[in-house]
């Protein structure tokens, strides 16, 4: 059992396991998101050249769209008119 005191374990999250995560989005797609200007998903941390995720940042961001599905796609996509390409 664990004592009282023992923090919660942290979970990372590798780029394969966090596009089976969102749906099989690419990982492109995943670094559009984190390069956008202000990032619309958690940015990486990095162990040499790997990146990962920290579980509990993400699951906040899910949580996030999660609680304004009307902003969801405008997070996501930039813009609400990204696909048209209007301005």
């Amino acid at each position: 059992m664990a004592s009282p005191d023992a923090k919660p374990a942290i979970v990372r999250l590798g780029t394969a396991h966090l596009r089976r995560r969102l749906g099989g989005v690419s990982a492109v797609t995943i670094w559009r998101w984190y390069t956008a200007t202000p990032p619309r998903f958690p940015v990486p941390h990095h162990i040499g050249s790997r990146k990962f995720w920290f579980e509990h940042e993400v699951a906040a961001w899910e949580r996030e769209q999660m609680a304004h599905p009307q902003r969801v796609s405008r997070n996501l996509l930039g813009s609400a008119n990204m696909t048209t390409g209007a301005q």
